[in-house]
């Protein structure tokens, strides 16, 4: 999963207050402690990131039932104008073909749109619940005297290393067990 810039900015800002002091008065005579984090399994596993999937669902079911019928509408449309192609002029029936083109071209363009403000709201809602699990990290990391967090992907080798993403992810479904998607979404499906 690809790190937001707020989500970098937030751990940076955690890597921060967990190297509390200066370079000169930190006392190197001591290993520093290290933790990892599984942040793409938190990403999957959280009871937000779930509740706002099954909704991101409920939602792209009831769209996608508006778009069917709206497309069932135009093919009925273009059987009917292909009907009156032989009881009209030629100049009506261009006009009737126009304004139909209109409306399927409408049509494209709402479809496009819709999976855009889906996508975003999705993107959007991710990197919350991100910035709030980069929180709990954080919190875990302080409290357990940890120096230094790393991302699981990132480590080949380890040794007597803490794992973090159990309690991460229990701090964060407690602080965030759903969240509720809506805004620009509400009317989606109308």
């Amino acid at each position: 999963m690809k790190l937001s810039r707020l989500a970098i900015g937030a751990f940076v800002g955690a890597a921060m207050v967990l190297g509390q002091g200066s370079a000169e008065a930190q006392d190197f005579s001591e290993p520093a402690v290290i933790a990892v984090v599984d942040l793409e399994r938190i990403m999957t596993e959280a009871t937000a990131v779930v509740s706002a999937r099954e909704q991101l669902q409920e939602l792209s079911v009831e769209v996608q039932k508006d778009i069917t019928e709206r497309e069932n509408k135009l093919r009925e449309e273009d059987q009917g104008l292909q009907q009156q192609r032989s009881l009209v002029s030629a100049e009506v029936f261009a006009q009737n073909v126009k304004e139909f083109q209109g409306r399927a071209a409408e049509l494209q363009q709402r479809v496009r749109s819709v999976r855009q403000t889906l996508d975003e709201a999705l993107e959007g809602t991710m990197e919350r619940i991100q910035t709030f699990a980069l929180e709990e990290i954080a919190k875990i990391a302080i409290e357990r005297g940890v120096d230094v967090v790393l991302a699981q992907s990132q480590v080949v080798v380890a040794r007597n290393v803490f794992d973090l993403t159990d309690p991460a992810l229990e701090q964060l479904n407690k602080r965030v067990p759903t969240v509720k998607i809506s805004g620009q979404l509400e009317n989606l499906a109308e």
